[in-house]
């Protein structure tokens, strides 16, 4: 038995006690730990029917949080629907709550998002935005407030209505003006620079960008300047003018280095070795993906920085480098680190892919020896 069924059957073990002494609570825990392993495991049929006996459970105990934890596990496992409907029976549940409110924001942001972002339903998303909105207005709370406005100017960019996306962005930065957060603002500014870069407007867009700089510059927060610097280089990278794109990108990397953030960094080397794979410039490419696997690879054993983006960044890179070694005619090394990557990855979208790269590779090597 290894250590993944081991630590399976001690949850299951716990499951058992938390049923004979009738504690939901104990229970839906461990239901969400043994599907968590089961995910780890790979097993992504057992991790989704172990979620879904998780989310019922919590939906019996009219528990908010939990059957949002669920919703989220069931679309990382691209459950979608089912998901969704975790998040629905949520918001429901909350708003018969005595302050259930902000339970209902969170959760109604997070729909939202999924919308967006994994279902491209961007008139969802929008309505649940909206509710969110009001929701964050009925609360006073502002940060959220000024986090979902934004949230909608993307959104009406996304469908190409500008003067709205405008209105939304303006509506968010009266609010960071009124609370002089330059963190806020630096962040607003930069939408607004990127939606008049979608437009053409190139001076409206400088003007922006370098108002969005001077506000993080003010806030002396490293991440919100870098931010600026890597949004400034996507601007140029559509027009095309990657030459400056490139230049913006390594002020980026500059600022994170000199900060010493490992996330940042990362995100700059990401997008240089992702520019430099573009250009084709494969050997450049990898040395950078290998800088950032170190990087990360020396994060995780200090346990400094091992985030769900980190680890996500992690495996995409070893997966690019396996497959530029493949490319540039060294498929033994391709494997290699094709093999870490699917050994890293949790991600079910991600795995299979990954699984038939590997089987590609070792056909053509077997053929090869063969041939010989």
């Amino acid at each position: 038995m290894n250590d993944l069924q081991q630590q399976i059957a001690d949850q299951q073990q716990k499951l058992a006690r938390a049923q004979q002494e009738a504690n939901a609570e104990q229970q839906f825990e461990s239901l969400y730990k043994m599907a968590d392993l089961y995910n780890q495991q790979h097993d992504y049929q057992q991790a989704i029917l172990t979620h879904q006996r998780a989310a019922a459970l919590a939906l019996e105990m009219g528990d908010t949080m939990r059957l949002f934890r669920s919703g989220i596990s069931l679309s990382v496992l691209q459950e979608y629907p089912q998901a969704i409907n975790c998040m629905k029976q949520a918001i429901e549940i909350s708003l018969q709550q005595p302050n259930g409110e902000l339970q209902a924001r969170q959760v109604t942001s997070f729909l939202a998002d999924l919308y967006t972002n994994f279902l491209d339903d961007v008139p969802q998303a929008i309505h649940y935005y909206q509710e969110a909105l009001k929701l964050a207005q009925k609360l006073e709370k502002d940060k959220d407030e000024v986090h979902i406005l934004c949230k909608l100017g993307e959104s009406y960019q996304k469908v190409g209505k500008s003067p709205e996306a405008l209105e939304y962005y303006n509506r968010a930065r009266t609010i960071a003006n009124k609370h002089d957060n330059h963190v806020e603002l630096a962040s607003i500014l930069t939408d607004i620079a990127t939606l008049h870069a979608s437009l053409g407007h190139q001076i409206e867009m400088t003007t922006h960008f370098e108002k969005a700089l001077t506000a993080a510059q003010a806030s002396n927060d490293s991440r919100a300047q870098s931010s600026v610097l890597i949004w400034w280089g996507h601007a140029y990278r559509e027009h095309p003018d990657l030459s400056r794109s490139i230049s913006y990108y390594q002020q980026a990397l500059a600022v994170a280095q000199a900060s010493g953030d490992v996330d940042e960094i990362c995100g700059c080397l990401s997008i240089l070795a992702h520019v430099s794979e573009k250009q084709g410039n494969k050997q450049e490419a990898v040395d950078l993906y290998q800088q950032l696997v170190t990087l990360l690879g020396q994060a995780r054993d200090n346990q400094k920085s091992w985030a769900g983006f980190s680890h996500f960044i992690y495996t995409n890179s070893l997966e690019h480098i396996g497959e530029l070694y493949d490319e540039m005619g060294n498929p033994t090394t391709a494997l290699q680190y094709l093999d870490e990557a699917l050994a890293s990855s949790d991600l079910p979208g991600h795995v299979k892919p990954l699984e038939e790269r590997i089987a590609t590779i070792k056909s053509k090597l077997n053929s090869t020896s063969d041939a010989n």
